[in-house]
């Protein structure tokens, strides 16, 4: 069913009443000209809802408050691949980065930012790293990030190579490769997939316990943390997974190509999700906005990111909306779907069900 149709609004209409705060930085002040001086209107289309009470949810206007002051419905901004330098264009790619985050900073309802890898295009790249990190704040603590394969590299053939490349990713964006945190209604986890996935392709067979011990104590603390999230799934109703790597794109079973997981990892992984109730997968890498599921309704969304698009969606972010009841994605698109070079909108290349064709309930 058709959750919501796109709507227009004004330009960075949500963020109008934070201009002053976004002027304070040189870099805030260049994204606020150049999208002011964009023609054209931020599309936001309603593209799932999970309703948790047997029921379908809408946005909702009603911001009553519960009797302990806090409000009743939270929004979490789900980024995709910032990828800075992909489009050719550091600058721009930095801006349409910073006009993501500008936002879920700007809406009072925002109780975490997530990325879901990707951050640079060259994972050593001091050019690409300082642009990022103009945009990320490291003492946000409300920001949550994964590596992607530009990050860690999967497809690394020497465990020298790929131990080298988590421990620079460690040193510039944090120790944690992965993470959990929890808000009002949701408990949110944070996978690296690349290095779950990393035994399967780059050094497939491996059995060098370098590699294969940190896999394992990952796949380990997954499924601790899920445990916890289960436990706690009467208060969080809602339970997230945010990774680089999509489990498929199109079928569970469908063979493994460069944007999906290996099918080894990618039944583990969907194992753990059927056996504590994990709903909702947040995911990059592909560089197109879709919308799939299992045919049980695990609901898996890719996000193009702010670099480049491959699809018909341009560049933008979603939104996650969500109550005691129900979680609500939107995608929300860039001005002009950022614009060229990289995120003007062009044909899907990459399977999945479009952004904008309706909604996905589970």
């Amino acid at each position: 069913a058709l959750v919501g149709s796109p709507r227009s609004i004004s330009p960075l209409s949500p963020l109008s009443h934070r201009r002053l705060q976004l002027l304070c930085c040189p870099i805030a002040r260049v994204m606020w000209h150049v999208v002011t001086a964009l023609v054209g209107c931020v599309i936001v289309t309603v593209v799932g809802t999970t309703s948790t009470g047997g029921s379908e949810h809408r946005l909702r206007n009603n911001l009553a408050e519960p009797s302990d002051g806090a409000p009743q419905t939270e929004v979490v901004y789900y980024l995709g691949d910032p990828q800075i330098g992909f489009s050719g264009n550091v600058t721009l790619d930095t801006i349409r980065f910073g006009l993501a985050a500008a936002a879920a900073r700007a809406d009072p309802l925002t109780t975490a930012t997530v990325v879901a890898g990707d951050l640079v295009n060259v994972w050593n790249s001091p050019v690409q790293i300082a642009g990022y990190k103009s945009v990320w704040q490291t003492d946000d603590v409300a920001w949550w990030q994964v590596p992607g394969n530009h990050d860690v590299n999967s497809e690394a053939t020497s465990v020298d190579t790929a131990l080298g490349a988590l421990a620079h990713y460690r040193s510039v964006f944090g120790p944690r490769d992965y993470s959990n945190t929890t808000t009002r209604f949701a408990s949110l986890v944070m996978v690296n997939s690349e290095m779950l996935i990393l035994p399967y392709l780059g050094l497939n067979g491996t059995a060098d316990p370098r590699i294969i011990a940190p896999v394992e104590a990952q796949w380990g603390w997954l499924e601790g943390q899920l445990v916890a999230a289960r436990a706690a799934s009467t208060t969080r109703p809602h339970i997230v997974l945010v990774m680089h790597h999509p489990p498929f794109l199109s079928t569970e079973n469908e063979a493994h190509q460069y944007y999906n997981m290996p099918l080894v990892p990618r039944k583990r992984l969907l194992t753990l999700c059927r056996t504590y109730g994990v709903k909702t997968l947040l995911t990059g890498h592909t560089h197109t906005t879709t919308n799939r599921s299992t045919t049980d309704g695990i609901a898996i969304y890719t996000t193009a990111g702010t670099a480049r698009a491959f699809d018909h969606q341009g560049c933008g972010y979603r939104t996650l909306t969500m109550d005691a009841e129900s979680l609500t994605v939107a995608y929300v698109q860039l001005p002009k779907g950022g614009g060229a070079p990289g995120c003007e909108p062009t044909a899907d290349t990459h399977g999945g069900t479009p952004a904008t064709a309706g909604a996905s309930t589970v």
